[in-house]
């Protein structure tokens, strides 16, 4: 499955059943942007291999992409000091998540960023 169609998908589980902050999936079945996404492309919401190497999360194109955008987006919320581009370029997944459970990141936010990959 392409990138943009990973995209698109996670931002129709997020309109089918919200999106939430601070878990994968919420006790109402609302999703973060990392949990829509590995629904999106494995169908659970959980971090497929995350504990093999090569196979979790930092090493899945999709998550890079986002991670991507996001910086571009948002460069106000990954500054220096929360790493650089260095350690941003390593640790994608762990971008997603910090945008997704940042204060100021709404579901609008959320969506944008699918939304420009989707749009490829």
């Amino acid at each position: 499955m392409e990138i943009a169609e990973i995209a698109q998908q996670a931002a129709d589980i997020l309109d089918a059943y919200g999106w939430c902050k601070g878990s994968l999936e919420d006790e109402d079945g609302a999703h973060c942007l990392a949990g829509a996404v590995n629904v999106a492309k494995y169908g659970h919401w959980d971090w497929h291999g995350l504990y093999l190497p090569g196979l979790g999360p930092d090493s899945q194109p999709e998550f890079r992409a986002l991670a991507e955008v996001i910086v571009e987006q948002f460069p106000e919320r990954f500054p220096e000091s929360a790493g650089g581009a260095a350690w941003q370029a390593e640790h994608p997944a762990n971008v997603v998540v910090r945008f997704n459970n940042h204060e100021d990141t709404t579901g609008d936010d959320v969506r944008m960023v699918l939304g420009k990959l989707a749009a490829g």
